[in-house]
């Protein structure tokens, strides 16, 4: 094999150099994006991961444990209280956090100029910090303070908006959890009814301003430029340092057995330009072909858009040959399914949020759907996937059924399968039914 690799190196830098395609979507290098991210005045003064010195329960039922870590020195007989009195030890860091209202355009620093390297210590604190507020809010929630709850969700929704512009896939990935972990406390205070009208009010106009497909835009166009850095250091690197990263970054380089680090680090040195530039060239003709499949409007999105780059349509020696290219790209379709499914459980908020507001008024669910407008729903949401309206059926203990059509994109009965994973689900069904 590697008598092989000689060969094709001599061969494959006699081949005219690829020219990459500048796309329409985006830069292709971090470089090109500087001075398009707005400066923070000042960073985080005190809100520090190891402040969060134990793993957040976002459930109130597991109250008890604020006293096992001494957060409380006892209880009462009434949890969610006893959970408010603990949340008490980061008083100066939600005070600090409140500031963004001072500041709402402000963003975090970033070296664009590291690429890969780029430091990110704020994002593990946005997904803690998005923790605390959740577990604010069930609190609140279960004392009857839906004022508070809603309070508490509006400053956890800051973790989302500051991370609005940040060209990182991983900035992406962080925002879509944050999303997850506020809207499951909202979704379970609509089953409850437990929040005021005036609350859910606000909590749809503020989830109203999120733009799924612009996001997933935004997180694969950062995921190209952030490969493309990393594949252009690899060709402007002298032979022996491409040599240690191969063998720190790839442990199976070409899809050869085990190796010996020094053999991976001879592999590393030996791969020639023009597999360098062929795996890069893949690479962002894939990912433009998962762009390709969001539409512009909110609510389209074509799975069934061909992606012919993806490695389902490798063969023979291909597999061995892209294995840059197979670092990344077999996550992107999972990545793709979570913002879909993002997208279907959003739209589903605003539906139950109308049908609370519909019950509130007069009495009782709707029958349809279209008995929503345009008294409580202005614009009817559509599954993703089929652009037709979700599927609704209001049950006779008062409850109702809604889900969207999963992956598979067709009506499975709403049937909801606990060995799966959300996203993987045959149907997206809401899950208060």
């Amino acid at each position: 094999a590697l008598v092989s690799l000689l060969a094709f190196h001599r061969q494959a830098n006699r081949l005219e150099p690829l020219q990459l395609p500048r796309s329409a979507f985006y830069p292709l290098l971090f470089k090109d994006l500087l001075g398009l991210v707005v400066d923070v005045d000042r960073l985080a003064r005190s809100w520090h991961r190891s402040t969060l010195d134990f793993i957040l329960p976002v459930s109130i039922t597991k109250w008890y444990y604020f006293l096992a870590v001494g957060f409380v020195s006892e209880t009462t007989d009434l949890p969610p209280r006893d959970v408010l009195r603990a949340l008490e030890r980061y008083a100066p860091q939600f005070q600090e956090w409140s500031e963004w209202k001072t500041r709402p355009h402000c963003r975090f620093n970033l070296d664009l100029k590291a690429g890969s390297e780029m430091a990110m210590p704020h994002l593990g604190i946005f997904l803690d910090a998005a923790k605390l507020f959740a577990l604010r809010m069930r609190a609140h929630l279960a004392l009857g303070d839906s004022v508070a709850a809603y309070a508490d969700f509006r400053d956890g929704f800051q973790a989302y908006r500051a991370l609005s512009s940040e060209p990182t896939m991983l900035s992406g990935m962080v925002r879509i959890s944050v999303l997850f972990t506020l809207n499951s406390v909202v979704e379970d205070g609509i089953a409850e009814h437990a929040w005021a009208t005036t609350s859910l009010l606000e909590i749809s106009k503020d989830l109203q301003s999120v733009h799924v497909w612009d996001d997933f835009r935004l997180a694969f166009h950062s995921a190209r430029i952030l490969g493309n850095c990393g594949y252009e250091e690899l060709l402007a690197i002298p032979a022996l340092e491409r040599a240690r990263k191969v063998s720190t970054y790839w442990n199976n380089p070409l899809g050869l057995p085990l190796l010996p680090k020094e053999t991976k680090s001879w592999i590393g040195a030996a791969l020639p330009n023009r597999l360098i530039r062929d795996n890069q060239l893949r690479d962002d003709r894939y990912i433009e072909e998962l762009l390709a499949r969001a539409k512009a409007d909110r609510w389209g999105f074509n799975p069934d858009l061909s992606t012919p780059s993806d490695s389902a349509h490798m063969s023979g020696f291909e597999p061995a040959y892209f294995f840059m290219f197979n670092l990344s790209a077999p996550m992107y379709p999972g990545l793709v399914r979570r913002y879909a499914f993002l997208g279907a459980r959003l739209d589903q908020i605003q539906l139950t949020i109308a049908i609370e507001l519909f019950r509130t008024a007069r009495g009782s669910i709707p029958e349809e759907l279209a008995e929503l407008k345009p008294d409580f729903l202005a614009v009817q949401p559509y599954d993703i996937y089929t652009g037709k309206p979700m599927i609704y059926r209001r049950e006779n203990d008062g409850k109702f059924h809604l889900y969207s059509v999963g992956t598979d994109q067709r009506d499975d009965g709403g049937v909801v399968d606990p060995k799966l994973s959300g996203t993987k689900q045959p149907d997206w069904v809401w899950p208060h039914h």
